[in-house]
């Protein structure tokens, strides 16, 4: 219904919502009270470059100018008033970088011809640490490594591919989730605590670290891993102990974790009978499905805020543009209009 009056510190502002099942959008006032909103990831311009972007509530920031370089955000978390947000920057190399609130820090140099970019961000007091991967030139494999106040630390040797996909920090220890090809040429989903690794999947089919998540001593995983058919069978780990979310008839992958109590919580998406992604999220292994299945869509990430869950993500349109949008509790707003693909790869909210 429409507010007869808006309360002290408040936005207002138009955003389009979507209801599960319901054709059609619509939009409509809304009042975002205390508090904040913040949505981080890319959208193409009128010339299909990738600008990196985020959103705070209704207002949109643009990270990148969309004229020389092609920039996206893959990670975010916010401290205090300031947004962090890693990434990177691509020409004909690729350039690892984070952005503080958008004053940008390259942290591999725009010169070298390998290509670096990163995945997730964290900080701790003035400490920034970045996870990443660096694709060296001439068709060499990949290094998973990370940085930590833009020095980098290797995490593989360079010989067998490797990626590093996401990054936290207990106390001193460093940990970082990610995959290493082993000798038999599969990807190991796998962590790296301190730089020493500790394989998770068996080694006998693909396997994939998306997120890692620390509550005391417990560590928990999410990715998937292949099956015998061959399809990615979504999953999350607690302390290396698979939790399976999906049955393996269809595709499926699992992108982010978080734990809230004893409640765990998986964003991913997974594959319907007609070949089209589903965005969804886990609670405790059970599913909600946050898309109808017409059209392709992913959740790439999830925040829990007191009884809500917040999942970020991308739909694409009757047109076949992807629509960068939020799902709260199951109802989605659309970010962008589209026009051009977007995708929302990050969502942190402040109560």
């Amino acid at each position: 219904p429409p507010t007869s009056a808006v309360p002290a510190g408040a936005t207002t502002g138009k955003i389009s919502v979507t209801v599960k099942g319901v054709t059609g959008t619509s939009v409509k006032d809304f009042v975002v009270k205390s508090g904040a909103i913040y949505i981080a990831g890319y959208e193409n311009n009128a010339t299909n470059k990738t600008v990196a972007k985020y959103w705070k509530n209704n207002t949109t920031t643009n990270l990148s100018d969309g004229m020389t370089y092609e920039e996206s955000v893959t990670s975010m978390v916010v401290v205090g008033n300031d947004a962090y947000m890693s990434g990177y920057r691509a020409s004909f190399f690729g350039t690892a970088q984070y952005w503080k609130n958008q004053t940008r820090t390259l942290v591999t140099s725009t010169s070298s011809p390998d290509f670096s970019f990163g995945t997730a961000i964290k900080v701790v007091g003035s400490d920034v640490y970045m996870s990443g991967v660096e694709i060296p030139s001439f068709g060499n494999p990949g290094k998973a490594k990370y940085w930590k106040n833009g020095i980098e630390t290797n995490l593989s040797d360079g010989s067998k591919e490797a990626r590093a996909y996401d990054i936290e920090i207990q106390g001193s220890d460093i940990y970082v989730a990610g995959h290493e090809k082993n000798t038999a040429g599969f990807l190991v989903g796998k962590y790296w605590k301190n730089g020493v690794s500790t394989n998770i999947t068996g080694g006998l089919s693909e396997g994939f670290m998306n997120s890692i998540f620390i509550v005391g001593s417990d560590i928990y995983l999410a990715g998937y891993e292949k099956n015998a058919a061959g399809k990615s069978v979504a999953k999350y780990w607690k302390n290396g102990t698979p939790v399976i979310l999906t049955d393996g008839s269809n595709n499926a992958n699992s992108t982010k974790i978080i734990v809230v109590g004893s409640d765990v919580y998986v964003s991913g998406n997974e594959t319907n009978a007609g070949g089209k992604s589903v965005a969804k999220y886990w609670k405790d292994g059970v599913a909600t499905t946050l898309t109808d299945g017409t059209n392709n869509a992913g959740a790439n990430s999830i925040f829990i805020e007191g009884s809500n869950v917040y999942v970020s993500g991308n739909e694409a349109n009757a047109g076949g543009k992807f629509v960068a949008k939020y799902w709260k509790n199951g109802i989605a707003t659309s970010i962008t209009d589209g026009t051009n693909n977007a995708s929302a790869t990050a969502i942190v909210v402040i109560p």
